[in-house]
């Protein structure tokens, strides 16, 4: 059994005066959704078992405990063991990774339709020093809808829901609980890039 623990925040420099309890109840819902898809499609055949903890005092905090008991099938190249690290890692949660969902976005300003393959497996993304090359599963994992769907509901989602001046941060509850700034957090800037790439995943073309 595999488990990571990771912390997911609301916060922003104004109050808040509190978040709607459908919305709210839509990106827990979300963020498990996400985990499971991306594990999905880089063909993982495992159980993943997800739990929340309780909100802390400030901003508004969620612990989300992932417990993965592993398949048959392994995760990239690593072995299966290590399936829901590497799924959590490549979504941009727990930082340090030279290649993740969120840096490709941005990069391709979400057109990730433009992706060209390689001829061994692997795929660009991008063009010049900012291009990124993933390996298959990685590329299954960018295209497909339903991570893009569940991804945009946890990253922008609160953005434009609650507030255009929060930041969502997904990090490790290890590196949230000594101060560290790892993972990867999301703005009004994101905005833009992350809708065309739910809508190129989706439809298979940039939005007008």
């Amino acid at each position: 059994m595999e488990s990571c623990e990771i912390v997911y925040r609301i916060s922003s420099d104004d109050r808040l005066d509190g978040v709607e309890a459908h919305e709210l109840a839509s990106i827990i819902y979300s963020l498990s959704d996400l985990v499971q898809e991306t594990l999905d499609a880089a063909g993982n055949e495992g159980k993943l078992d997800v739990k929340v903890r309780p909100f802390q005092k400030g901003s508004f905090i969620a612990e989300f405990v992932f417990n993965y008991a592993p398949g048959a099938v392994s995760f990239f190249t690593s072995p299966e063991a290590n399936a829901l690290a590497n799924a959590i890692e490549f979504l941009g949660f727990t930082g340090g990774a030279a290649v993740t969902l969120p840096k490709i976005i941005r990069t391709v300003r979400g057109k990730i339709g433009n992706a060209k393959g390689n001829g061994d497996g692997t795929y660009t993304y991008g063009d010049g020093a900012e291009a990124v090359t993933v390996n298959g599963k990685q590329h299954d994992i960018i295209t497909s809808k339903e991570v893009a769907k569940s991804f945009k509901q946890i990253s922008i989602g609160p953005i434009k829901k609650i507030s255009k001046k929060v930041t969502v941060t997904v990090q490790s509850s290890e590196d949230y609980r000594a101060g560290r700034t790892t993972g990867d957090h999301f703005t009004e800037a994101d905005i833009s890039d992350i809708d065309t790439y739910e809508h190129v995943a989706k439809e298979g073309v940039p939005e007008e």
